[in-house]
């Protein structure tokens, strides 16, 4: 016997065959229209409806839209007729929007067909009132999910109104029966259950019409705390494995939870989730959605006794922002985050936060108070004992000798911190202070095997899920490298970084990324690769709205534009960026290793001050991507402008202050006290400079600048 059924009859010999819904095409890669039309869900809508509009057309937006509105309505056949039904009213475009409330659309089934038909809502509510009543309480309960949960989660809240006589489980197994929930994602273990859009809309009508909702939210929202919190631990191992995985099925309902208790007004609940997803976020790349939500949690924060769970979720506001290159921000989370740290006697805190602070005043160059951020780390550190901070310390010691160029002291540094987390098993700073040692390596002139052992460092990272922190990271220490003026180094660190974000799919790293590489381009008089990475960071920013990032691209692109001659293409970008500029919240304006007024000044007088000006009014009305549009036409044939004097042999501006004071005959002692630097800082410039001008003594290196018209 065939027999069709609303549910599984569970008769002995019997063999189930799920009816599915029609097929749809995937609204991220759609085909051609053509082949669009062969999916039955679209050919379906197109017959019911030129049935009733025989002109229907049938062009590539009016297709795209009845793509779109086949997937939103998850290729059921009954809501596709229904949908059709209103085409002589709203075509395709029109409908669309006002799908969000299907079940209000949705009210023109054919009078010939019975009732139940007539409408979608009534369809769903002939099928829910054939439920028992324990099964219409677990399905209205499982309404408060978003995207689906797992069927510890549906039993913990379905558990919590204690009014459900039957085992829950039965009536879960008996709503798949009936198609109401859909298992999916075994994988070898348990599903996820889910509710199709249309039966998730009718669920959360009714858990609401009785008076459940606020109820099943709480429940909702503290159940995913507790996984949270419990899960945290687990995310700091070498391989976080299942728990991580969880956390990312779970990430929108992980998100409402927070919505929840923000909107009530929760700073305890919210900041404790906040900070137990931290490094949840920071693993998974979400660097963005992690900033908003911690700062959302600690704006409810009010003058008490600060908790634990402040402190991570304040350590972390400014390790996204840092990231995100949110100056300000970065820098005032940390710096509390240090204050609280000392208030409660917590060393690890004090430490890591006091790391990253270090990392923000060297990329911003305030040496003073970089190190007065690793002194007070250092002591804080040893006045504790505990082993991680200890490590941390030193690691922060190293990424200071590293600026001021005292390299033999950053490598061991490096290698004492490196020891120290080896020995508490902190994989994740063991294998990036080795990356930072290989680049003590390169920056001492050993440079094939500093720059082996990075990248070997690097895969070791990748290999175990750590891409993403490690991609930031070292894209923080390349900034610092091009604040040094060491645009070899900055380079090597950027670029593998760039390839993580690159694996990653990740355009807002890529972005990032690529604009201190067109910096760094510019730095070299690379005009053309200047020009060609600050496309594609505008063109990766805008994907993502990334506001801070798009602003500083804009100008750097100008920079790199004017290098190329195109001066009129230049000004236009810098009005667009000023426009950006003053209708954002205020951003720290990256450091650069040149002046930009100069380059203006450069730009004006290829240009003319008045073209010039009109070309600043005419960008400030254009959006970056139209001025982005004009780089391809704008006088590309102008001569290129030298923005500084070439440097001999690959020096870097320290490099050649060192050089040329030595030819004006100062020691070591007093080139130390004119740049503030050690005497042992000063011999590694001199070992650098004297391998890149290929001499082996101070009297040949004074030979070759005098030789050369330095200075």
């Amino acid at each position: 016997m065939l027999v069709t059924s609303r549910e599984v009859l569970h008769m002995t010999g019997e063999y189930q065959f799920a009816v599915p819904p029609l097929p749809f095409p995937d609204l991220r890669n759609l085909p051609s229209l053509l082949k669009l039309l062969q999916y039955p869900a679209l050919d379906l809508f197109v017959q019911r409806a030129r049935a009733i509009a025989p002109d229907l057309p049938l062009d590539q937006d009016n297709v795209r839209a009845i793509a779109e509105i086949c997937a939103r309505l998850e290729g059921l056949p009954l809501a596709i007729e229904m949908a059709a039904a209103r085409i002589r009213l709203l075509p395709p475009q029109a409908l669309l929007p006002r799908l969000t409330g299907r079940l209000d659309v949705l009210t023109q089934g054919g009078v010939d067909k019975p009732a139940r038909q007539q409408t979608l809502r009534a369809t769903l509510d002939w099928s829910y009132d054939l439920l028992t009543d324990d099964e219409q309480r677990v399905l209205r309960r499982c309404a408060v999910f978003t995207d689906g949960c797992d069927l510890e989660a549906a039993e913990a809240i379905c558990s919590n109104f204690s009014d459900v006589d039957t085992p829950i489980l039965n009536n879960i197994a008996s709503l798949i029966d009936k198609s109401f929930l859909q298992p999916v994602d075994f994988a070898g273990k348990a599903p996820r259950l889910q509710l199709s859009e249309t039966v998730h809309e009718y669920a959360l009508e009714l858990l609401a019409a009785k008076e459940e909702l606020e109820r099943a939210r709480e429940a909702h929202a503290l159940f995913y705390l507790a996984r949270a919190e419990r899960a945290e631990p687990e995310l700091h191992r070498a391989r976080p494995g299942y728990p991580l995985e969880q956390l990312e099925r779970d990430e929108q309902n992980l998100c409402a939870a927070l919505s929840f208790f923000i909107s009530e007004h929760n700073a305890d609940r919210a900041v404790r989730l906040a900070a137990s997803l931290r490094w949840f976020w920071y693993v998974r790349g979400h660097v963005s959605e992690g900033l908003n939500w911690t700062e959302q949690a600690l704006s409810e924060r009010i003058d008490t006794d600060p908790t634990l769970a402040d402190r991570k979720a304040m350590y972390a506001a400014g390790l996204f922002a840092l990231h995100l290159d949110e100056g300000p921000g970065a820098r005032d989370r940390l710096e509390e985050s240090v204050v609280l740290c000392e208030s409660a006697a917590d060393a690890p805190g004090f430490a890591r936060a006091s790391h990253l602070l270090t990392l923000y005043f060297l990329i911003k160059g305030d040496i003073a108070l970089a190190q007065k951020s690793v002194e007070t780390c250092v002591a804080f550190a040893q006045q504790s004992g505990n082993t991680w901070a200890l490590a941390t310390a030193q690691s922060t010691v190293g990424v200071l000798s590293m600026y001021l160029r005292d390299f033999p002291r950053a490598h061991a540094a490096f290698e004492r911190s490196a020891t120290l987390y080896s020995e508490i098993n902190d994989v994740f700073r063991h294998e990036l202070t080795l990356a930072l040692i290989g680049d003590a390596h390169v920056a001492q002139g050993d440079v094939d095997y500093g720059r082996a052992m990075t990248a070997e460092r690097v895969r070791v990272l990748e290999g175990i899920g750590l891409a993403s922190p490690t991609a930031y990271m070292l894209y923080a220490h390349g900034r610092v490298a091009l604040r040094m003026s060491d645009p070899v180094r900055a380079r090597f660190l950027l670029s593998q970084s760039l390839t993580i974000f690159q694996k990653l799919r990740d355009p807002r790293g890529i972005a990032q990324v690529s604009r201190v590489l067109a910096q760094i381009a510019l730095y070299e008089e690379d005009y053309t690769g200047a020009l060609r990475l600050a496309s594609q960071c505008l063109q990766h920013a805008s994907d993502v709205d990334a506001d801070a990032t798009i602003i500083s691209c804009v100008e750097e692109l100008a920079d790199a534009a004017v290098a190329r001659g195109k001066a009129a293409w230049a000004a236009q970008l810098w009005g667009t960026g000023e426009r950006r500029r003053e209708a954002s919240p205020p951003q720290h304006r990256p450091v650069k290793p040149f002046d930009r007024d100069q380059i203006m000044q450069a730009a004006r007088k290829a240009l003319g001050a008045r073209a010039f000006d009109d070309a600043w009014a005419a960008g400030r009305s254009l959006s970056p991507e139209h001025v982005l549009q004009e780089g391809n036409t704008a006088d590309s044939d102008a001569p290129q402008l030298a923005l500084r004097p070439a440097r001999p042999a690959g020096l870097t501006k320290r490099e050649l202050e060192v050089l040329l004071l030595v030819a004006d005959g100062l020691s070591n002692g007093e080139i130390a006290e004119r740049l503030v630097i050690s005497p042992t800082t000063v011999i590694s410039y001199l070992n650098i400079i004297y391998k890149k001008l290929g001499v082996s003594s101070r009297t040949a290196a004074m030979r070759y600048a005098i030789n050369n018209n330095l200075g």
